[in-house]
C-alpha cells in the first residue's frame, strides 16, 4: 500500500511503473490508477501540481471593450475613443441617435449626455463575452435627471480588429432613453 504523503511516487500504479493518475477530494486525499481497483489516498497539496494552476485567461477583444468601458468610467474621453477604429460604424434601431455615428460625434454626444444628467450618467458593466469573432458587453446604463431615473439593460455587439473595435451595435429599446432625456 502507498504512503500517504505527499510526494511524486504517489503516481505510480501498484506495480511500481509511472502510469497511475492521482486525484485528490477535501475530505480524505484519494489516488486512482486506472483499472487498479479502488483508490487511495493522497495529500491534497498535489492538486496545484496535478492540474497545472491552470488561470483563465481573458480575450484580447474582451480586454478592449473592457478598456473603454474603463476610460468611460475614469471620463476619459480620448481613452475612450482610443479604442476604437477611426471608421467605426454603430448601428442599432432606427430611431437611436448613435445609428451610423462616428467615434468624435458618439464621444461629444456621451460628454452632453454627462452633462445633462449633471455628471451621473454611469455604465454598470455586468459582463463581456469574447471570441474571434464577436464581443459582447452587457451593462445598465444608470442616470438620473430632474427627479428622474434611468437603469436601462443594454447588450452591445462589437467587432474587434487590430486592437481596436471596428463595428458596434445594440440591443435595446432605445425610446427608454430617449424618453429619460426628451
Amino acid at each position: 500500500m502507498h504512503s500517504r504523503s505527499a510526494t511524486a511516487s504517489h503516481l505510480r500504479d501498484r506495480s511500481g511503473r509511472g502510469s497511475g493518475i492521482t486525484l485528490l477530494s477535501d475530505a480524505e486525499p484519494i489516488q486512482y490508477t486506472a483499472g487498479a481497483g479502488p483508490p487511495e489516498p493522497l495529500s491534497r497539496s498535489m492538486w496545484p501540481w496535478l492540474l497545472g494552476n491552470h488561470t483563465p485567461m481573458a480575450h484580447p477583444h474582451e480586454l478592449v471593450v473592457r478598456g473603454a468601458y474603463e476610460a468611460l468610467d475614469r471620463d476619459d474621453m480620448t481613452g475612450f475613443a482610443a479604442a476604437f477604429a477611426p471608421m467605426l460604424f454603430c448601428t442599432g434601431a432606427k430611431e437611436s441617435k448613435l445609428r451610423g455615428q462616428r467615434v468624435p460625434s458618439i464621444a461629444r454626444m456621451i460628454w452632453q449626455l454627462r452633462e445633462m444628467t449633471n455628471g451621473t450618467l454611469r455604465w454598470e458593466l455586468h459582463d463581456v463575452l469574447a471570441n474571434d469573432d464577436h464581443t459582447v458587453a452587457l451593462h445598465i446604463t444608470r442616470a438620473e435627471r430632474n427627479g428622474r431615473s434611468l437603469a436601462d439593460r443594454v447588450v452591445y455587439v462589437f467587432h474587434v480588429r487590430d486592437g481596436q473595435i471596428r463595428e458596434a451595435w445594440f440591443s435595446g429599446d432605445p425610446r427608454v432613453q430617449g424618453d429619460f432625456y426628451g
